[in-house]
Protein backbone atom coordinates (compact mmCIF):
# COMPACT_ATOMS: atom_id res chain seq x y z
CA UNK A 1 0.00 0.00 0.00
CA UNK A 2 1.59 3.79 -0.75
CA UNK A 3 2.38 5.88 2.28
CA UNK A 4 -0.72 8.60 3.27
CA UNK A 5 0.39 11.63 2.80
CA UNK A 6 1.58 13.16 6.55
CA UNK A 7 0.60 16.76 5.12
CA UNK A 8 0.05 18.99 2.62
CA UNK A 9 2.71 20.78 0.51
CA UNK A 10 1.51 24.31 1.95
CA UNK A 11 1.38 23.66 5.53
CA UNK A 12 4.90 21.71 5.33
CA UNK A 13 5.98 25.06 3.96
CA UNK A 14 5.00 26.45 6.79
CA UNK A 15 8.10 26.70 9.14
CA UNK A 16 7.61 26.21 13.11
CA UNK A 17 7.65 29.17 15.17
CA UNK A 18 11.38 29.88 16.77
CA UNK A 19 9.45 31.96 19.38
CA UNK A 20 7.93 28.94 20.32
CA UNK A 21 10.96 26.33 19.59
CA UNK A 22 12.49 28.40 22.70
CA UNK A 23 9.67 28.68 25.00
CA UNK A 24 9.09 24.75 24.78
CA UNK A 25 12.58 24.22 25.95
CA UNK A 26 12.01 26.01 29.44
CA UNK A 27 12.60 24.37 32.57
CA UNK A 28 10.64 25.14 35.51
CA UNK A 29 13.02 27.54 36.89
CA UNK A 30 12.87 29.55 34.01
CA UNK A 31 12.60 33.37 33.28
CA UNK A 32 10.35 33.73 30.34
CA UNK A 33 11.30 37.30 28.12
CA UNK A 34 10.51 35.69 24.97
CA UNK A 35 6.40 35.37 24.56
CA UNK A 36 4.22 38.34 24.46
CA UNK A 37 2.08 37.33 27.20
CA UNK A 38 1.20 40.07 29.93
CA UNK A 39 1.44 38.87 33.71
CA UNK A 40 -1.38 41.46 34.59
CA UNK A 41 -5.04 39.67 34.99
CA UNK A 42 -8.16 41.17 33.43
CA UNK A 43 -9.31 44.16 34.95
CA UNK A 44 -11.75 42.63 37.47
CA UNK A 45 -15.17 45.05 36.25
CA UNK A 46 -14.37 43.47 32.71
CA UNK A 47 -14.15 39.76 34.29
CA UNK A 48 -17.41 40.61 36.84
CA UNK A 49 -19.68 41.65 33.87
CA UNK A 50 -18.15 37.98 32.07
CA UNK A 51 -19.37 36.69 34.80
CA UNK A 52 -23.30 38.49 34.94
CA UNK A 53 -23.15 37.43 31.50
CA UNK A 54 -22.66 34.19 31.96
CA UNK A 55 -25.32 34.05 34.63
CA UNK A 56 -27.77 35.88 32.73
CA UNK A 57 -28.37 33.33 29.58
CA UNK A 58 -27.53 31.49 26.50
CA UNK A 59 -24.00 31.96 25.01
CA UNK A 60 -25.38 30.45 22.03
CA UNK A 61 -23.98 31.36 18.36
CA UNK A 62 -23.78 35.27 17.25
CA UNK A 63 -23.79 36.19 13.58
CA UNK A 64 -21.18 35.02 11.83
CA UNK A 65 -19.57 38.83 11.75
CA UNK A 66 -20.24 39.34 15.53
CA UNK A 67 -23.09 41.05 17.74
CA UNK A 68 -24.05 43.99 15.37
CA UNK A 69 -23.91 46.40 18.67
CA UNK A 70 -19.94 45.08 19.45
CA UNK A 71 -19.23 45.82 16.13
CA UNK A 72 -20.99 49.22 16.12
CA UNK A 73 -18.71 50.53 19.22
CA UNK A 74 -15.74 48.82 17.60
CA UNK A 75 -15.85 51.14 14.12
CA UNK A 76 -16.95 54.02 16.53
CA UNK A 77 -14.43 54.07 18.06
CA UNK A 78 -11.56 53.87 15.25
CA UNK A 79 -13.93 56.25 13.19
CA UNK A 80 -11.94 55.24 10.23
CA UNK A 81 -13.63 57.15 7.16
CA UNK A 82 -15.83 55.22 5.27
CA UNK A 83 -15.20 52.49 7.49
CA UNK A 84 -17.34 53.69 11.11
CA UNK A 85 -20.37 51.88 11.14
CA UNK A 86 -21.15 47.87 12.08
CA UNK A 87 -21.16 46.68 8.63
CA UNK A 88 -17.53 47.96 8.82
CA UNK A 89 -16.12 45.53 11.08
CA UNK A 90 -16.11 41.39 11.81
CA UNK A 91 -15.00 40.26 15.11
CA UNK A 92 -12.53 37.15 15.10
CA UNK A 93 -10.96 34.89 17.36
CA UNK A 94 -7.88 36.77 18.54
CA UNK A 95 -6.03 39.11 16.06
CA UNK A 96 -4.66 35.80 14.87
CA UNK A 97 -7.96 34.83 13.58
CA UNK A 98 -8.57 37.93 11.74
CA UNK A 99 -4.90 37.84 9.78
CA UNK A 100 -5.94 34.89 8.33
CA UNK A 101 -9.67 35.56 7.59
CA UNK A 102 -8.40 39.14 6.27
CA UNK A 103 -5.58 37.55 4.42
CA UNK A 104 -7.72 34.74 2.75
CA UNK A 105 -10.07 37.59 1.62
CA UNK A 106 -7.59 39.41 -0.10
CA UNK A 107 -4.95 36.45 -1.33
CA UNK A 108 -4.97 34.35 -3.76
CA UNK A 109 -2.38 31.77 -4.98
CA UNK A 110 0.23 33.32 -6.69
CA UNK A 111 -0.14 36.50 -5.32
CA UNK A 112 2.42 38.71 -3.55
CA UNK A 113 2.19 40.22 -0.13
CA UNK A 114 5.00 42.69 1.17
CA UNK A 115 5.78 42.40 4.59
CA UNK A 116 8.12 44.04 6.81
CA UNK A 117 11.51 42.03 8.11
CA UNK A 118 11.92 42.79 10.66
CA UNK A 119 8.29 41.32 11.32
CA UNK A 120 5.51 38.87 13.19
CA UNK A 121 6.44 35.77 11.62
CA UNK A 122 2.35 34.64 11.27
CA UNK A 123 2.21 37.27 8.33
CA UNK A 124 4.59 35.81 6.23
CA UNK A 125 3.44 31.94 7.60
CA UNK A 126 -0.48 32.51 6.49
CA UNK A 127 0.70 34.25 3.46
CA UNK A 128 2.45 30.64 2.44
CA UNK A 129 -0.37 28.70 3.70
CA UNK A 130 -2.60 30.42 1.40
CA UNK A 131 -0.27 29.73 -1.59
CA UNK A 132 0.04 33.18 -1.92
CA UNK A 133 4.11 34.67 -1.69
CA UNK A 134 5.46 37.03 0.95
CA UNK A 135 8.14 39.77 0.20
CA UNK A 136 10.28 40.70 2.96
CA UNK A 137 11.60 44.26 2.66
CA UNK A 138 14.10 44.99 5.25
CA UNK A 139 14.09 47.55 7.65
CA UNK A 140 17.20 49.76 8.94
CA UNK A 141 18.08 49.45 11.74
CA UNK A 142 19.75 52.82 12.05
CA UNK A 143 15.78 54.27 11.56
CA UNK A 144 14.77 51.88 14.26
CA UNK A 145 13.69 49.28 11.70
CA UNK A 146 10.83 51.91 11.02
CA UNK A 147 8.53 51.99 8.06
CA UNK A 148 10.49 52.93 4.42
CA UNK A 149 7.62 54.13 1.76
CA UNK A 150 10.44 54.13 -0.72
CA UNK A 151 11.89 50.47 -0.03
CA UNK A 152 8.49 49.09 -0.31
CA UNK A 153 7.45 51.26 -3.64
CA UNK A 154 11.00 49.72 -5.06
CA UNK A 155 9.90 45.76 -4.20
CA UNK A 156 6.23 46.17 -5.91
CA UNK A 157 5.55 44.15 -8.72
CA UNK A 158 1.89 43.29 -11.36
CA UNK A 159 1.42 40.89 -8.81
CA UNK A 160 1.44 42.70 -5.47
CA UNK A 161 -1.45 42.72 -3.92
CA UNK A 162 -1.05 44.08 -0.42
CA UNK A 163 1.40 45.80 1.96
CA UNK A 164 1.26 44.73 6.10
CA UNK A 165 2.61 47.22 8.42
CA UNK A 166 2.69 46.90 11.81
CA UNK A 167 3.55 49.67 14.09
CA UNK A 168 3.89 49.47 16.91
CA UNK A 169 5.89 47.05 15.73
CA UNK A 170 6.57 43.18 16.98
CA UNK A 171 9.76 42.55 17.79
CA UNK A 172 10.85 46.23 17.64
CA UNK A 173 8.71 48.04 19.72
CA UNK A 174 8.63 51.20 17.25
CA UNK A 175 6.26 53.10 15.86
CA UNK A 176 6.31 54.15 11.74
CA UNK A 177 6.49 57.82 11.22
CA UNK A 178 2.86 59.70 10.18
CA UNK A 179 4.90 60.92 6.25
CA UNK A 180 5.65 57.37 5.79
CA UNK A 181 2.59 56.06 6.63
CA UNK A 182 0.84 58.90 4.40
CA UNK A 183 3.53 58.25 1.40
CA UNK A 184 2.26 54.48 1.73
CA UNK A 185 -1.49 55.16 1.61
CA UNK A 186 -0.16 57.24 -1.45
CA UNK A 187 1.23 54.51 -3.26
CA UNK A 188 -1.58 51.97 -2.38
CA UNK A 189 -3.95 54.42 -4.15
CA UNK A 190 -1.87 55.16 -7.03
CA UNK A 191 -0.77 51.30 -7.47
CA UNK A 192 -4.20 49.57 -6.84
CA UNK A 193 -3.31 48.02 -3.31
CA UNK A 194 -4.61 47.09 -0.51
CA UNK A 195 -2.80 47.96 3.27
CA UNK A 196 -2.89 45.62 6.52
CA UNK A 197 -2.61 47.66 9.68
CA UNK A 198 -2.07 45.24 12.60
CA UNK A 199 -2.50 47.82 15.27
CA UNK A 200 -2.55 45.51 18.13
CA UNK A 201 -0.35 47.25 20.40
CA UNK A 202 -2.07 50.86 19.69
CA UNK A 203 -3.04 51.13 23.21
CA UNK A 204 0.26 50.44 24.88
CA UNK A 205 1.92 53.78 23.24
CA UNK A 206 4.59 56.08 25.15
CA UNK A 207 5.04 58.97 23.28
CA UNK A 208 2.60 62.07 23.13
CA UNK A 209 -0.64 62.12 21.19
CA UNK A 210 -2.25 58.69 19.39
CA UNK A 211 -0.40 56.38 17.30
CA UNK A 212 -0.27 57.41 13.66
CA UNK A 213 -2.23 55.06 11.61
CA UNK A 214 -1.91 54.30 7.40
CA UNK A 215 -5.63 53.12 7.97
CA UNK A 216 -6.70 57.19 8.70
CA UNK A 217 -5.48 58.11 5.36
CA UNK A 218 -6.87 56.02 2.92
CA UNK A 219 -10.11 53.39 2.52
CA UNK A 220 -7.55 50.88 0.61
CA UNK A 221 -6.50 49.84 4.56
CA UNK A 222 -7.83 47.41 6.76
CA UNK A 223 -7.14 47.63 10.11
CA UNK A 224 -6.65 44.38 12.60
CA UNK A 225 -6.90 44.88 16.63
CA UNK A 226 -7.59 43.05 19.73
CA UNK A 227 -8.43 43.19 23.05
CA UNK A 228 -5.22 40.38 23.79
CA UNK A 229 -2.21 42.85 24.66
CA UNK A 230 -4.25 46.51 25.91
CA UNK A 231 -6.28 44.53 28.14
CA UNK A 232 -4.46 41.04 29.07
CA UNK A 233 -7.44 39.20 27.85
CA UNK A 234 -5.05 36.70 25.74
CA UNK A 235 -6.54 33.28 26.25
CA UNK A 236 -10.52 35.15 25.53
CA UNK A 237 -9.53 35.26 21.97
CA UNK A 238 -11.22 38.20 20.85
CA UNK A 239 -9.86 40.17 17.66
CA UNK A 240 -11.52 42.32 14.77
CA UNK A 241 -10.82 43.52 11.42
CA UNK A 242 -12.17 46.60 10.28
CA UNK A 243 -12.84 47.72 6.60
CA UNK A 244 -14.64 48.92 3.69
CA UNK A 245 -17.73 47.39 3.64
CA UNK A 246 -18.21 46.81 0.43
CA UNK A 247 -14.87 45.13 0.35
CA UNK A 248 -15.59 42.55 3.40
CA UNK A 249 -17.60 39.20 1.59
CA UNK A 250 -14.25 37.24 1.69
CA UNK A 251 -13.42 37.99 4.62
CA UNK A 252 -16.55 37.31 6.02
CA UNK A 253 -16.43 33.94 4.76
CA UNK A 254 -12.63 32.79 5.68
CA UNK A 255 -13.77 33.81 9.55
CA UNK A 256 -17.18 32.05 9.26
CA UNK A 257 -15.12 28.74 7.46
CA UNK A 258 -12.92 29.09 10.06
CA UNK A 259 -14.71 29.37 13.16
CA UNK A 260 -18.07 30.26 12.54
CA UNK A 261 -18.43 33.01 15.28
CA UNK A 262 -15.97 34.41 17.99
CA UNK A 263 -17.11 33.12 21.95
CA UNK A 264 -20.39 34.92 22.98
CA UNK A 265 -18.76 35.37 26.04
CA UNK A 266 -15.71 37.08 25.17
CA UNK A 267 -17.82 39.74 22.74
CA UNK A 268 -20.08 40.56 25.82
CA UNK A 269 -16.74 41.83 27.79
CA UNK A 270 -15.57 43.43 24.56
CA UNK A 271 -18.53 45.26 24.65
CA UNK A 272 -18.42 46.56 28.50
CA UNK A 273 -14.86 47.38 27.26
CA UNK A 274 -15.85 49.64 24.25
CA UNK A 275 -18.76 51.09 26.16
CA UNK A 276 -16.45 52.45 28.62
CA UNK A 277 -13.29 52.75 26.35
CA UNK A 278 -10.99 53.77 29.24
CA UNK A 279 -10.40 50.15 30.24
CA UNK A 280 -8.50 50.09 26.51
CA UNK A 281 -5.43 51.98 28.68
CA UNK A 282 -6.21 51.24 31.68
CA UNK A 283 -2.81 49.34 32.70
CA UNK A 284 -0.60 51.65 30.06
CA UNK A 285 0.61 53.04 33.52
CA UNK A 286 1.93 49.71 34.50
CA UNK A 287 3.55 49.21 31.16
CA UNK A 288 5.35 52.92 31.29
CA UNK A 289 7.17 51.75 34.48
CA UNK A 290 7.73 48.70 33.51
CA UNK A 291 9.65 50.21 30.27
CA UNK A 292 11.61 52.56 32.82
CA UNK A 293 13.00 49.76 34.85
CA UNK A 294 13.72 47.05 31.68
CA UNK A 295 15.59 49.83 30.19
CA UNK A 296 17.46 50.80 33.25
CA UNK A 297 18.46 47.22 34.20
CA UNK A 298 19.79 46.86 30.64
CA UNK A 299 21.84 49.70 31.15
CA UNK A 300 22.81 48.80 34.36
CA UNK A 301 23.80 44.95 33.40
CA UNK A 302 24.04 44.39 29.35
CA UNK A 303 26.33 46.33 27.55
CA UNK A 304 24.82 46.29 24.20
CA UNK A 305 22.68 48.64 22.25
CA UNK A 306 18.99 48.58 22.22
CA UNK A 307 15.96 50.37 20.96
CA UNK A 308 13.56 52.35 23.15
CA UNK A 309 10.59 51.29 22.35
CA UNK A 310 7.84 53.74 21.20
CA UNK A 311 5.05 51.22 22.09
CA UNK A 312 3.73 47.51 22.93
CA UNK A 313 5.95 45.80 25.76
CA UNK A 314 9.50 44.55 23.65
CA UNK A 315 13.21 45.89 23.99
CA UNK A 316 14.90 45.06 20.61
CA UNK A 317 18.68 44.66 21.29
CA UNK A 318 21.66 44.28 18.99
CA UNK A 319 24.12 41.58 20.45
CA UNK A 320 25.45 41.14 16.99
CA UNK A 321 28.93 42.21 18.39
CA UNK A 322 28.56 38.34 20.23
CA UNK A 323 27.00 36.66 17.43
CA UNK A 324 25.31 36.78 14.05
CA UNK A 325 22.98 33.81 14.56
CA UNK A 326 20.91 35.38 17.16
CA UNK A 327 19.29 31.39 17.49
CA UNK A 328 22.14 29.85 18.30
CA UNK A 329 22.87 32.66 20.67
CA UNK A 330 19.31 31.81 22.37
CA UNK A 331 19.91 28.20 22.38
CA UNK A 332 23.36 28.96 23.95
CA UNK A 333 21.96 31.30 26.53
CA UNK A 334 18.87 29.53 27.46
CA UNK A 335 20.66 26.60 28.46
CA UNK A 336 23.79 28.21 30.53
CA UNK A 337 21.40 31.15 31.96
CA UNK A 338 18.17 29.41 32.04
CA UNK A 339 16.36 32.81 30.37
CA UNK A 340 14.67 32.32 27.39
CA UNK A 341 14.79 35.33 24.79
CA UNK A 342 13.20 35.57 21.06
CA UNK A 343 15.86 35.38 18.67
CA UNK A 344 16.01 38.16 15.80
CA UNK A 345 15.85 35.61 13.07
CA UNK A 346 12.49 34.49 14.45
CA UNK A 347 11.43 37.74 12.89
CA UNK A 348 13.24 37.67 9.52
CA UNK A 349 17.09 38.57 8.01
CA UNK A 350 16.80 41.91 8.49
CA UNK A 351 17.79 41.39 12.46
CA UNK A 352 19.87 37.76 12.28
CA UNK A 353 22.36 39.72 15.53
CA UNK A 354 19.23 41.05 17.76
CA UNK A 355 17.13 39.76 20.26
CA UNK A 356 13.50 40.56 21.52
CA UNK A 357 13.00 40.77 24.82
CA UNK A 358 9.81 41.10 26.78
CA UNK A 359 9.07 43.58 29.94
CA UNK A 360 5.45 42.41 29.86
CA UNK A 361 6.22 40.35 33.02
CA UNK A 362 7.07 42.00 36.88
CA UNK A 363 10.03 44.28 36.92
CA UNK A 364 11.79 41.63 39.35
CA UNK A 365 11.85 39.12 36.68
CA UNK A 366 13.48 41.17 33.98
CA UNK A 367 15.71 42.46 36.13
CA UNK A 368 17.32 39.02 36.91
CA UNK A 369 17.13 37.77 33.46
CA UNK A 370 19.30 40.94 32.33
CA UNK A 371 21.34 40.70 35.36
CA UNK A 372 21.90 37.08 33.72
CA UNK A 373 22.29 37.83 30.71
CA UNK A 374 25.03 40.27 31.64
CA UNK A 375 27.00 37.86 33.34
CA UNK A 376 27.16 35.57 30.39
CA UNK A 377 28.11 38.44 28.21
CA UNK A 378 31.06 39.28 30.65
CA UNK A 379 32.38 35.76 31.20
CA UNK A 380 32.83 35.57 27.83
CA UNK A 381 30.39 32.75 27.08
Amino acid sequence: MPTPRAQSARTAAVQPSLIRALHDRRRPGSLNLGLGQPSLPVPDPIIDEGLRRLRAGSMGYTANAGLPELRELIAAHHALPGRSGADSAIVTCGAQEAICALFAGLLDPGDEIIVPDPGFPSYEAVARLLGARPVRVARDAADGFRLDAEAVAAAITPRTRAVVVNSPANPTGMVDEEAQLRRLAALAEERDLDIVSDEIYADLHYRPGRVPSAARHTDRAYLVSGLSKNCAMTGFRLGYVIGPPQRMTGVLRAHHMAATCAPVLSQHMAQFVFENPRWLTAQLPIYVERRERALAALRQHVAAPVLEPDGAFYIFADLSAHSDDSLQFALDLLEKTDVITAPGRAFGEAARGWLRLTFADEPAVFAEAAARIGAYLREGR
